[in-house]
């Protein structure tokens, strides 16, 4: 009873915003709820110098207690590659099956083959069969590396750390002819995940959702 009577004391003096500001700096200090977009990927949907409020991560998981995944398709999230770069996209697809994940890079690039080995056995074979059989292996393997886009290995710090990924997630940019992801990287694990974008705030706000249209 003594809190709150001194809670509606303070709430009725000049003093009662002090409370808020201060849970407000706390906040701001503490989470991980806003950045600044730099590339053109997103356009037209966001711009470079825009301002972003997401939702940071680690207050994202509560969503598990409601057994939701934590994004879905047409949400917009901040993924944190390394320590240095973060980007912005668009999910269009969600999984919990690796397989299904990897499944939808097959339209966009191709894992590098091994480069082809040859053991001791095949060095003591004599003469030119041995190295016309190099020479065709060697030509073969280039000319499927050559005709096929291979897959980008710039999200893979991202991927690495996360051993045991509860979702996988398909990232595009909404400028899709300006946007490197996942048709070049793959897919990445939910937990690589920063916030999930709510909108954006500076200089304009408005939404991230896309038009109808746009779809």
């Amino acid at each position: 009873m003594a809190l709150r009577q001194w809670w509606a004391t303070m709430r009725t003096s000049k003093y009662g915003d002090i409370p808020f500001i201060l849970l407000g700096v706390f906040i701001g200090w503490n989470c991980d709820v806003s950045c600044a977009v730099k590339g053109v990927s997103m356009l037209p949907t966001l711009h470079p110098g825009d301002y972003l409020l997401f939702v940071p991560f680690s207050l994202l998981q509560a969503r598990r207690w409601f057994n939701v995944p934590l994004v879905k398709p047409d949400d917009v999230v901040v993924v944190k590659v390394t320590e240095d770069l973060s980007v912005c996209k668009r999910v269009t697809k969600s999984t919990t099956v690796k397989a299904e994940a990897e499944g939808w890079g097959m339209d966009h690039y191709v894992e590098v083959v091994p480069t082809p080995y040859f053991s001791h056995a095949d060095e003591k074979q004599s003469g030119e069969a041995t190295v016309a059989r190099v020479l065709e292996s060697e030509k073969a393997y280039y000319d499927y590396v050559t005709r096929n886009a291979v897959r980008a290995k710039d999200w893979d710090a991202c991927v690495d750390r996360v051993p045991n990924p509860s979702q996988w997630i398909w990232l595009e940019g909404d400028n899709k002819e300006d946007s490197l992801d996942s048709r070049r990287c793959g897919p990445v694990p939910v937990e690589c995940v920063r916030g999930l974008v709510l909108c954006s705030i500076w200089p304009t706000p408005h939404s991230v959702k896309r038009s109808s249209s746009a779809k």
